[in-house]
């Protein structure tokens, strides 16, 4: 049986962001904020994570430069990020095959004093809060398997059911997002 031949629920949206991370968290909560601002009508903005919850996948801690966020985020909201403490000292070394050599000076561009440490798996977390409440779905549980095209530009993904496997014959099916 073909995989073409086989009926499957379509979702139409107007935005679709696949993997809950920060780059589609924050592109969906600067588009539904922008629209308020300018008093546009909102598009339907669904993000789709294949973790069973938002940062589920996003294992790292990180220093954060928070410039980026100065214009998505409101001061309140940017004292509300969930921050685990702040950079205070540098230290650059130079490994060798026996130990490491301290380096006497930290280059400009490697420079972190005072900005703040972040577990990135809550912070996408977090954003995914701020996202959700902007008005976006968000859907956890929901792995991509597949691009859908429309002559030489994507419409969609197709999903693949929950606990189906990478290369199972059972991929047949699943809902189809456009």
């Amino acid at each position: 049986m073909s995989t073409d031949s086989i009926q499957r629920d379509t979702l139409e949206v107007d935005i679709l962001c696949v993997g809950a991370g920060v780059a589609s968290l924050a592109t969906a909560l600067r588009l539904l904020r922008r629209c308020d601002e300018n008093k546009f009508e909102k598009p339907s903005i669904m993000v789709i994570e294949k973790g069973a919850q938002v940062g589920a996948h996003i294992l790292s801690g990180a220093v954060l430069d928070p410039t980026p966020l100065l214009d998505l985020l409101t001061a309140e909201e940017r004292a509300a990020m969930p921050v685990q403490s702040l950079v205070k000292e540098e230290t650059v070394c130079r490994l060798t095959a026996t130990g490491s050599l301290r380096v006497p000076w930290v280059p400009a561009a490697m420079c972190a004093h005072g900005l703040p440490i972040i577990s990135l798996s809550q912070f996408v977390r977090w954003l995914g809060g701020l996202a959700d409440g902007a008005g976006a779905e968000i859907y956890t549980d929901m792995p991509a398997a597949e691009l859908l095209w429309e002559g030489d530009r994507v419409a969609g993904v197709r999903l693949r059911y929950p606990g189906q496997g990478r290369g199972s014959w059972r991929r047949r099916g699943g809902l189809s997002h456009r």
